[in-house]
């Protein structure tokens, strides 16, 4: 801690400057972000290392003389900080989790190896005050760090590296394509913080730069974040439009080595008729239905986004026309199992066209029409077969391309 008036004033008004950035992002996620888990986890680690700072700050004001001092308080100022902190690496392990939306949820064992150790370390460095392992305030309000300083407080970093690591290994997978930006700054983000922790180490703590790197990290993901709410769809969690053509322009662009690139336009059949008929709450409900569908059952070589109204698109590069076949076979299969199963009044089906680049279409526009084109033919197929009747429950007819 700083050890004179200058410097503790110094020291304090770097951790309000950390309080006013993180006061902007939490109202930014009250007031932009949707409510679900993930924006639940980043308030909470906002909180969390607010409290962290706001408590650091009280320490660094007693042991500079500035406020009255007692060992008890001194503690407890101590303890908070330290547990905000453990609290903050917990919490950044489950938004963590969110990202892995094709993983199964964590199992209640898996969430106990890995949070158990965290909670011990926790609960040994706020007993310090009995067995002065991980530190202690002297008789004149110094902080000393314990003999087991490092081993204390190495736990939760080790986890928070492990976090960090893990997330760098899954950004390189195919399936978390959409997600690799925010996966690679949830690699960097441990790294910034762990950085300035062994800065502040090396510093014997005259700033508060632990609290910084985390104010710092915090603030990208929040940048990050939000312009991945630009690029989804925020009512089917797919990508959107946007996020799509950019992709496409990017992939068009590429020389494929021998596979082909595939573009697939899809419609939800009669959609019309289920919002006039049980109105737009229903209609939401099945266009969450039917993107879970395509999200799920796609291959992880495909990107699939939501077009706009009904309709949803997918695109991908591979060297078998059938996986394309295959894979609109399997939706519809998917769909049907869905409409059996459920209880609902009308049956879920869509219609499905796509195009190849390699056909000679090197544009977006030009593989957009081609698949559309493509879907049109479909469509009026089925209103030959079926009458254009409010149901479209048979196997889809074959694609005709």
């Amino acid at each position: 801690m700083p050890d004179n008036y200058q410097s503790t004033m110094l020291y304090v008004w770097v951790n309000v400057l950390c309080l006013i950035v993180l006061a902007v992002i939490f109202v930014g996620i009250i007031r932009y972000g949707t409510r679900n888990k993930r924006s639940s986890f980043l308030r909470i680690m906002v909180c969390l290392i607010s409290v962290h700072s706001i408590f650091d700050s009280l320490w660094a004001l007693m042991s500079g003389g500035v406020i009255k001092a007692n060992e008890t308080a001194a503690y407890f100022f101590n303890g908070v900080c330290f547990v905000s902190l453990i609290g903050a690496i917990v919490i950044w392990g489950l938004y963590s989790e969110t990202f892995m939306i094709r993983n199964n949820p964590i199992k209640p064992i898996a969430m106990a190896v890995m949070f158990v150790p965290l909670a011990i370390s926790a609960i040994y460095i706020v007993t310090s005050f009995i067995h002065h392992g991980a530190y202690y305030i002297t008789p004149d309000m110094q902080y000393v760090r314990g003999k087991y300083y490092f081993y204390a407080l190495g736990l939760p970093y080790a986890y928070f590296c492990y976090v960090s690591i893990r997330s760098l290994v899954l950004s390189a997978l195919k399936k978390y394509y959409s997600y690799r930006r925010i996966l690679v700054l949830m690699f960097l983000y441990p790294i910034i913080v762990c950085g300035f922790f062994v800065l502040q180490v090396l510093l014997n703590s005259v700033m508060p730069v632990v609290c910084g790197g985390a104010t710092i990290a915090l603030l990208l993901v929040y940048l990050e974040t939000s312009h991945g709410k630009i690029a989804v769809d925020s009512l089917t969690g797919l990508a959107n439009r946007s996020s799509l053509e950019r992709t496409l322009n990017v992939r068009l662009k590429d020389e494929n080595e021998g596979k082909k690139l595939y573009f697939m336009m899809m419609d939800i059949d009669n959609f019309k008729s289920i919002n006039d008929l049980y109105g737009h709450i229903e209609g939401d409900s099945a266009l969450k239905t039917v993107a879970g569908v395509l999200q799920k059952h796609a291959p992880q070589n495909f990107l699939v986004a939501r077009y706009g109204g009904d309709e949803f698109a997918a695109l991908g590069i591979t060297d078998d026309e059938n996986e394309v076949i295959a894979l609109v076979h399997n939706i519809h299969a998917r769909l049907e199992e869905y409409n059996e199963r459920e209880d609902r009044k009308y049956d879920l089906s869509i219609s499905v066209g796509y195009a190849c680049k390699e056909d000679g279409y090197y544009t977006i526009p030009d593989l957009i029409n081609a698949a559309d084109e493509e879907l049109y033919k479909v469509k009026a197929k089925k209103k030959v077969n079926f009458g254009g009747g409010a149901d479209f429950t048979a196997s889809p007819p074959p694609l005709s391309r």
